[in-house]
């Protein structure tokens, strides 16, 4: 029997799987960016106008401890004054219209240039209309942010946008940088704000952001831009680019998540990658079960494919079977919260009524959770012995098979955990395949 797993996140009071795009630049070092597919949430490749050759994946050393960055490397652009600079982008898996609604976009940066003052180069993360933009020329680059021309100071500009910079900050330090896009829903601007290395256990406060600036993007945006260019010699790092519509999506407050883009054929023991984690997977048998391989999640249900790498778990008769955890950054208690656990999952075996295997994702107390018997084995969710349904049992209490849902089929799941705040039993409910928020849904 197969199962392939993407994408794990466990968050507190949030909804962030179906509205985040991730891009982690998880590549090989030494590699360019120019078809790099990796991360999820995207429509295609990264698509390079010019200058790739002047791109490389690194090993993120520019972002020490006071700037957390997604993984183990990062995306540098080396620009020396002459040479003709990189543009680059790469699509959203669906366009932002003026709809009204509220998007969040996040990212790290760093750049290393002489005499500020000077330095005649920008390099910049863009809010883009993918058909407008160019080798050449300001089209379809609606939203510039990063370092601008003749100062060290943070800029935004953009097509049909004067210039504005932030006093007291420099974009030659590591920076965490937040934007909230406020769609109007009409005619009138967008209001785009600015926070900069904020604390991601607090709500930002979007009455106080470091600095705010309004946009005409009534026409939408479909992709998001990068570039490195002008005048002067400029090296720029940039890592863990998130856009969704909650800062859920793209802070790691109170988030546990895990992408699995690790390179090919890589087993799971020992990695680390993701965040909200308190150390690396530990497998307590069966390691050589597991596998990275290419290729997401589809659910045909909501035609929606997960993209990117996947943990997938080859079990065979005889054999011994793979178990596996990683422990969250911090432990749930029964503080009376409710948290959300989301997976993509799908399976292949034959005969369902006589399969005699299980996979399942499991809440655990990792303490008493071994190589063999029940223990530590909270609620486990997924393929049970002996039906094709999806299942739920575990050693804190009796569960179900929801028959309608089929484990052979890709499934996107949804677990709402509500935490009783005492010591009556806690509430589990489950969505499969929501296209929506579930938050907005009746449970299935």
């Amino acid at each position: 029997m197969k199962l392939n797993l993407l994408t794990i996140c466990l968050l507190l009071l949030g909804w962030q799987l179906n509205a985040q795009s991730l891009e982690d630049f998880d590549y090989p070092v030494g590699e360019t960016i120019e078809g790099k597919d990796g991360g999820s949430g995207w429509t295609g490749v990264w698509t390079v106008l010019k200058g790739n050759a002047e791109t490389e994946i690194v090993d993120d050393e520019d972002f020490d401890d006071d700037v957390f960055a997604g993984g183990n490397t990062a995306l540098r652009t080396n620009h020396v004054a002459g040479d003709p600079g990189s543009r680059f982008y790469r699509q959203l898996d669906a366009p932002v219209t003026d709809d009204g609604g509220t998007y969040y976009l996040s990212w790290y940066q760093v750049a290393d240039y002489d005499n500020p003052a000077m330095n005649g180069s920008v390099a910049q993360v863009i809010i883009t209309n993918s058909a407008g933009y160019g080798a050449s020329g300001p089209g379809g680059q609606l939203v510039r942010m990063g370092k601008i021309f003749g100062t060290e100071n943070f800029g935004v500009d953009g097509q049909g946008l004067g210039a504005s910079t932030v006093p007291d900050t420099d974009t030659r330090e590591p920076m965490f940088v937040v934007v909230v896009i406020e769609m109007s829903g009409d005619d009138g601007n967008e209001t785009i704000k600015f926070f900069f290395d904020p604390d991601e256990d607090q709500e930002l406060d979007l009455d106080e952001p470091d600095h705010m600036v309004m946009r005409g993007l009534n026409n939408g945006f479909d992709a998001i831009g990068y570039k490195n260019e002008g005048g002067g010699t400029l090296t720029a790092t940039v890592d863990r680019i998130r856009f969704g519509t909650s800062q859920a999506a793209v802070t790691d407050a109170d988030v546990a998540f895990e992408p699995f883009t690790y390179p090919v054929d890589s087993t799971l023991e020992g990695l680390s990658g993701g965040g909200g984690w308190d150390g690396a997977w530990v497998t307590l048998k069966g390691n050589d079960e597991s596998q990275i391989v290419d290729g997401g999640i589809t659910s045909t249900a909501i035609g929606f494919n997960s993209g990117g790498t996947a943990l997938q778990v080859n079990h065979m008769a005889g054999m011994g079977g793979l178990r596996a955890y990683r422990n969250l950054a911090t432990p749930v208690t029964d503080d009376g919260e409710t948290y959300w656990l989301g997976w993509w999952q799908d399976a292949d075996y034959d005969d369902p009524g006589a399969n005699g295997s299980v996979a399942q994702v499991i809440l655990t107390a990792s303490a008493n959770f071994g190589a063999g018997g029940p223990g530590g084995q909270l609620v486990r969710m997924g393929k049970l012995f002996g039906t094709s349904g999806f299942g739920v049992d575990g050693t804190a209490g009796g569960g179900g098979t929801f028959n309608g849902v089929d484990t052979r089929d890709g499934i996107f799941v949804v677990a709402e955990i509500i935490m009783s705040g005492d010591d009556s039993a806690e509430t589990i409910n489950f969505y499969f395949n929501p296209s929506d928020d579930p938050v907005d849904l009746d449970p299935d």
